[in-house]
Formats: structure tokens, C-alpha cells, sequence
């Protein structure tokens, strides 16, 4: 006769060592997978994603850690103290010169216009019309070593490797280089002119802008969501009140999308000697996070790239679709656009053999070689 209709789990307990079986799943010791974070928002908010993460049963389980910036989050990932850390594009470079670190997956996003994009602008009225335009202007990044700072030198270097990147410009001003107490004119040929200094209320990208608003440079190479807050007028300060008409040089090699570099919103960064059994753990529990509560149609009980108490950009960018790895650059529409700073990082041997190498606790040779060439610029100009 039939019998009566029981639960699964009932029936599946009659055979023999489901029931131990079942009930010792897991690793000894447990293991985790430990991400950095920099701020007690940003701990809080791991924290939610590694208690939801468990209510789903994503194994191994997430773990925070904190510690008090970028810098000693990539410490403690190169020491094994951690597994991995999120940060932005400006990282890129510093992550695997200074820390021996890899993004292994990256916040995408497929709309253009929600990527690190890396233009050059200039005030309409300046009369530079291309790329070539540029030599001999006066120039402002938002951040020494940052992502603006390498994409031109990457640009300039592989137009021509004799012509050493920033023997183009007449000045160069970067947040950061005021660190480096530098004097005399090399102090105005750097840091002086164009009035950029450490504020913690006002980013190196809006600093820049600000400069070439207020004519202390010629040309800035900034992020293209930081030119969409000065047009449509978000950005609240007295410089920015009257509108200067500001556009940006297409490189001849990109006419279409008009920047001389694309990179992903964020990335999340592990030790390049990380086993590749540990890399792939690490790779699913965040992708399985992504998928559980990500930006899906579905909703979930918590939001992996949604605002946090209020606050935008917290442990991960609001702009992110999905975390993709390395493979992405092979899909549409990623492959389909030029420039991307990613997989440049490794393509010129021109342009990676300037960062090598430390100058100073953490500078690259490319500081190095920027100062020499201005110094041999202003002897030329007495």
C-alpha cells in the first residue's frame, strides 16, 4: 500500500548517516572571510551584510574587521590579517606597487556614464582644441598617484616614450604634492598657483575644478561625474555661483567617448600570493552577497549597494550594478570601449616601468621624474 505523503526531511533521515552527516557541515577550526573596513559606518554596515549573508546560509561566512583607513586596510590584507578590502580606482596603481595587492572583482556598472571616467576640460574660451593643444599649459589632477594622474601619463607615454609624460606641461598641480615641502619656485611651479591643499571638506576633484573655474590652470583632468555636478549646478560655493562654460578635448584615439581613460566604480582588492582555493572563496561568498542583495529586481530584506543610515557610497558605491571579475572585460559593452584603465595596468611596458620602484616611503619614480623635468624647465626659462 502507499504510504501516507511526509516531509522530506523525514523521509531523507530514515537513510543511514543522513542525520550525522547533515549535522556536521562546516569547517574545523570555522573558517571566515574577512573584509577591511575604514570607518565605524562602514564596520556597521559589513556587519548587517554579514548577519544577512548567514540567514541565507552563504558559507563561509563574512567577517569584519576594522581598522582606520585605506592604507592600513591594504597593510593588513598584504599581512594576511584580513582577506580583502574595497576601495576606488585611485587604489589601482598604490594597491599593487606599494601592497602587492589585485582587484580580483569589480563594481560594475554598464552605463558609461556611471564608470570612473577620466576627461580633460578646459574653459571654452582657452582657444585648445585638441590633445596636442595641451603642451606647454598648465595642468591640475585631483590626486597625486591617483587614477586621473596615471591615465595621463599612460596617454602621453605611449604617444611617444622619449617624451616623458610630464615634460609636457609647464606646471603641474596635484593634491598630495604638497607633502612633498617642496620650496622656493618649485613650491609655486606645484602647489602655490593653482591653491590645492589637504581639506577635508572639499575633494581633490572639486579643489581641481575650483582651479581651472578661477584660471589658476589651463587644463583639468577630472572624473566627468565631478564636471555633471558643475553644469547642473550641484555643487553650492561661491566660485561656482557664475558658470564658466568648460568643456572637455577628445583624445584623436577616442572621439566617440571622449576621455582619455574608463575604469570600474570599485574594486575589491586581495593579495596577489593568495591561494587560488582561497581566491575563489573569497570571489563567492562576496558574488553570492551580490546575487542575495544586490541591485536585482527581487527585494530583499537589506540593500548591498543602497544608501546606509542615510549616507551614500558606504563600504560599496550606490552606482554599482553587480561585482563582476576580470572576465567582464571580455563581455559587452565592456570590451566594445576603449581606454580602459584596468587592463592597461600591465599593457605598456613604457608606462609600468615608471612605478616599479619606490621614491620616498611611497612615491613613484614618476614624481621623481616630474620634478627633474620642471626643474630643468624653470633653469631653461632664466
Amino acid at each position: 500500500p502507499l504510504q501516507p505523503p511526509q516531509p522530506p526531511t523525514n523521509y531523507l533521515s530514515t537513510a543511514e548517516g543522513f542525520t550525522e552527516a547533515f549535522n556536521q557541515h562546516g569547517c574545523n577550526p570555522p573558517r571566515h572571510v574577512t573584509l577591511c573596513t575604514t570607518s565605524l559606518l562602514e564596520n556597521n554596515k559589513c556587519e548587517w551584510l554579514a548577519e544577512a549573508g548567514a540567514v541565507y546560509g552563504v558559507s563561509p561566512p563574512l567577517q569584519c574587521a576594522k581598522r582606520d583607513s585605506v592604507e592600513e586596510c591594504m597593510t593588513a590584507v598584504k599581512n594576511k590579517e584580513c582577506d580583502c578590502v574595497v576601495a576606488d580606482s585611485n587604489w589601482l596603481v598604490k594597491a599593487e606597487r606599494n601592497y602587492s595587492l589585485t582587484p580580483i572583482l569589480h563594481e560594475a556598472n554598464p552605463i558609461i556614464d556611471r564608470m570612473t571616467i577620466i576627461s580633460a576640460y578646459v574653459r571654452r574660451d582657452a582657444g585648445i582644441n585638441k590633445m596636442a593643444d595641451l603642451r606647454g599649459k598648465r595642468a591640475a589632477f585631483p590626486l597625486l598617484d591617483g587614477i586621473a594622474w596615471h591615465s595621463v601619463l599612460r596617454y602621453l607615454t605611449n604617444k611617444s616614450c622619449n617624451d616623458i609624460a610630464f615634460n609636457f606641461f609647464s606646471e603641474v598641480c596635484a593634491l598630495g604634492l604638497e607633502k612633498l615641502d617642496l620650496k622656493g619656485a618649485l613650491s609655486k611651479k606645484y602647489t602655490e598657483n593653482c591653491g590645492m591643499r589637504q581639506d577635508d571638506d572639499v575633494n581633490g576633484e572639486i579643489q581641481a575644478l575650483r582651479a581651472l573655474v578661477q584660471g589658476k590652470t589651463d587644463v583639468v583632468f577630472i572624473n566627468k561625474t565631478t564636471y555633471n555636478l558643475y553644469v547642473n549646478r550641484y555643487i553650492q560655493k561661491d566660485w561656482s555661483k557664475n558658470l564658466i562654460e568648460i568643456v572637455p578635448i577628445c583624445p584623436e584615439e577616442n572621439p566617440k567617448y571622449c576621455f582619455i581613460s574608463w575604469s570600474n566604480i570599485g574594486h575589491v582588492f586581495t593579495s596577489n600570493n593568495l591561494t587560488s582555493l582561497r581566491r575563489h572563496e573569497v570571489i563567492n561568498v562576496l558574488t553570492k552577497l551580490d546575487q542575495y542583495f544586490g541591485d536585482y529586481p527581487h527585494k530583499s530584506m537589506f540593500s548591498m549597494y543602497g544608501p546606509y543610515n542615510h549616507k551614500f557610497d558606504v563600504l560599496f558605491h550606490n552606482n554599482t550594478k553587480l561585482l563582476e571579475t576580470n572576465h567582464m572585460f571580455k563581455k559587452h559593452p565592456y570590451n566594445n570601449i576603449p581606454l580602459n584603465f584596468e587592463q592597461s595596468l600591465n599593457a605598456s611596458e613604457c608606462y609600468i616601468s615608471k612605478f616599479t620602484t619606490g621614491f620616498g616611503v611611497k612615491m613613484a619614480p614618476s614624481v621623481l621624474l616630474l620634478i627633474l623635468s620642471l626643474v630643468s624647465s624653470i633653469i631653461m626659462n632664466k
